[in-house]
């Protein structure tokens, strides 16, 4: 479940991103799927469906069903690279004896999963975005469940034992015109009493640190994989070397090939956009979104001709003052919704590894004002470019987030950065920003003035 609106792929949603497949559901589901519709509201995420309505299958829970409901939960299981979690269990109520039994008609629910550790969120009134993640399900007829959860917003992260509350909701159920069944759904529904439980996330199989890194920053860019992170892990691949930076690239792909992380191998592009150098100066990285077609003709303004590719040799990811910056907010459709191994060969037949590591010579806030200056921005088509800005902007920020005072959160709890740039550019200035080699991030020379 992904927003729409064209701001949103810098921030990820990192809150919770949630994975809705119509097809999964109506194999699973004895019931024509008519219509449904999904979004957010606020901090709340909801999702409707209509169902065709089918006696003795699909049902209406009595009240007095819906509080003898509790739930028996599977021990939960990680992806090696700690990036998915699969809850399952069984959804059992009480028989005329008294004895907890599988539900006997399939009922859809709704999971949650907190995304702090050692704490015990309310969940009387319904989650949101800033306490928990959560995904649909449907209750087989034998009563068990199973979704896959992005720890993405999970604390602690990596190669750690995590107790994350977790329970069930119920969506509202109707029969309506024709008895169809409406199904109803709203993060803000109540959550079970008699689901909620902590379990044991574990801690991820052993794997090569270097992956672990890549995991890290899979989400590039964001606030929790920003531009600083990538570089730091550029800079561990170069000094494996070509073959040894290829290789972990292609372990990472292999180990991501399960659902849901095709959007997280676009990491493997933006990485080797940021180490190799094509052999040949003449030619362009960009030919690796085939015959430049797409946004990139639609966001440079002379259709991908020649003199175009040269100005913009990665596109959407440019090299600007030793950093790697995302130019193009729509770079989901250049960077391979499906990351093949086609792909890396490209690099391992064409591409060199870089000479020097990444390193960046200006602070990432004046970068970002001589790279709106620059005459090939200028070229982007209009409303690329304004979208190009308030990216760029953001994503300097995020790079020193941590050493400015911060600042005040918009609707969705993101920095107001666009409102507040001038000032932090003058910030910037004025407390010599540095990039630090040892520690490969940037530092303060005098303090922020408040």
């Amino acid at each position: 479940m992904q927003s729409t609106n064209p701001s949103v792929p810098f921030l990820f949603l990192t809150f919770a991103v949630f994975f809705y497949s119509e097809g999964y559901s109506q194999s699973h589901f004895h019931g024509k799927h008519i219509s449904g519709s999904v979004g957010f509201e606020g901090y709340v995420w909801y999702e409707d469906r209509e169902y065709e309505y089918e006696e003795g299958i699909l049902k209406v829970p009595t009240e007095e069903e819906r509080d003898n409901i509790a739930v028996e939960w599977n021990l939960p299981t990680v992806d090696p690279l700690d990036r998915f979690c699969t809850l399952s269990g069984t959804l059992r109520t009480k028989n005329s004896k008294g004895l907890l039994i599988p539900i006997y008609w399939q009922q859809m629910i709704a999971v949650h999963l907190a995304i702090k550790a050692g704490v015990q969120p309310d969940w009387t009134r319904g989650t949101d975005f800033r306490t928990a993640m959560g995904e649909v399900a449907m209750v087989q007829q034998d009563g068990t469940f199973e979704v896959i959860l992005e720890l993405n917003n999970c604390k602690p992260r990596l190669g750690e034992l995590r107790e994350l509350q977790a329970g069930i909701s119920l969506p509202q159920q109707t029969v309506r015109r024709k008895g169809n069944l409406m199904i109803e759904y709203r993060s803000s529904a109540p959550v079970l009493d008699n689901s909620l439980t902590i379990l044991q996330i574990p801690a991820p199989a052993e794997i090569p640190p270097i992956l672990r890194e890549i995991a890290r920053v899979s989400h590039f860019p964001s606030d929790d994989a920003h531009a600083v992170h990538l570089i730091q892990v550029a800079n561990s691949l170069r000094q494996l070397g070509k073959d040894e930076a290829l290789k972990a690239l292609e372990q990472y792909q292999e180990l991501s090939m399960v659902e849901g992380y095709p959007r997280q191998t676009r990491i493997l592009c933006a990485l080797a956009l940021s180490i190799f150098e094509p052999a040949d100066p003449e030619m362009s990285m960009i030919l690796l979104n085939g015959n430049f077609s797409g946004i990139a003709e639609r966001a440079l303004s002379q259709q991908g001709d020649v003199s175009t590719r040269r100005e913009w040799p990665r596109f959407p990811i440019e090299i600007v003052d030793g950093m790697p910056w995302l130019y193009s907010s729509d770079y989901q459709d250049l960077l391979f919704d499906s990351y093949s191994k086609d792909h890396l060969k490209w690099f391992r037949q064409h591409c060199i590894i870089r000479e020097t590591p990444l390193k960046p010579v200006k602070n990432p806030l004046e970068a970002v004002e001589s790279m709106l200056k620059e005459p090939r921005f200028q070229q982007l088509d209009p409303n690329h470019r304004r979208e190009s800005e308030k990216l760029l902007k953001r994503q300097a920020y995020s790079m020193v987030r941590d050493l400015f005072p911060p600042l005040p959160l918009d609707d969705v709890d993101e920095p107001e950065v666009e409102s507040h740039w001038d000032n932090l550019f003058s910030i910037a200035k004025s407390s010599a920003l540095y990039w630090s080699e040892d520690e490969q991030a940037y530092k303060l020379k005098s303090s922020i003035k408040p």
